[in-house]
């Protein structure tokens, strides 16, 4: 009989320190690698623009609370009043806005979007450029941009066109029977099949007389 030898050896202190000691190397290259992504990200243009967005956003909370706070100790309550006013039109403006006006240095796109808004009474609008990438960043990203209270506040608007519509329809007068729609729905509440439906089964309604 011969015995048959084997060529691993016992587990000495000084192996074991070495596995941890390699270990502890493999973690600290992926947390240094994490640490120089951040550190690009937040040389990025784009994180730039939303940082300074969030932080404008702060302060206007901020002067928020402490007006409501001046307003707490003096016992004001701006949404009370003894005498009920009468209720503005649509085109009045308030007493305290000016009335806005046409961005000169504006494209000629805002511009006309400005002046549909202008002739239509309302009496504040504000249009934001975001970056070119802005529909590729997290919804996070996207509020900051805007200076948006939270993500919930994101809508986004689509036309939609009916095509069960008769080919006598091709304006938006009738808002039972429309050729086109545009619908305002949240971000993160999509739906597009479902508004599809609701569009077509208006006008199927309307065909078959239903209110």
């Amino acid at each position: 009989m011969r015995t048959i030898g084997t060529n691993r050896r016992p587990l000495t202190w000084n192996s074991l320190h070495n596995l941890r000691m390699a270990d502890f190397n493999s973690v600290k290259a992926r947390f240094d690698a994490i640490s120089s992504r951040l550190d690009d990200l937040a040389k990025h243009p784009t994180f730039k623009t939303a940082l300074r967005a969030r932080n404008l956003q702060e302060r206007q909370l901020a002067i928020l609370q402490r007006i409501d706070k001046l307003m707490q100790a003096l016992n004001l309550d701006l949404s009370a009043s003894t005498v009920c006013p009468k209720r503005p039109s649509l085109v009045a403006n308030p007493p305290h806005r000016p009335r806005p006006t046409v961005t000169l240095d504006a494209s000629p796109t805002q511009q006309r979007l400005e002046r549909e808004l202008i002739n239509r009474g309302f009496s504040s609008f504000r249009f934001v450029r975001v970056p070119t990438e802005y529909y590729d960043l997290s919804l996070e990203l996207r509020r900051d941009c805007l200076g948006a209270a939270s993500v919930n506040h994101l809508c986004k608007s689509i036309v939609m066109e009916n095509t069960r519509a008769h080919e006598s329809v091709t304006g938006w007068d009738d808002p039972r029977n429309s050729k086109y729609y545009c619908v305002i729905v949240q971000v993160q509440h999509e739906a597009t099949v479902v508004l599809a439906s609701v569009i077509t089964g208006m006008n199927a309604d309307y065909e078959s007389g239903g209110g």
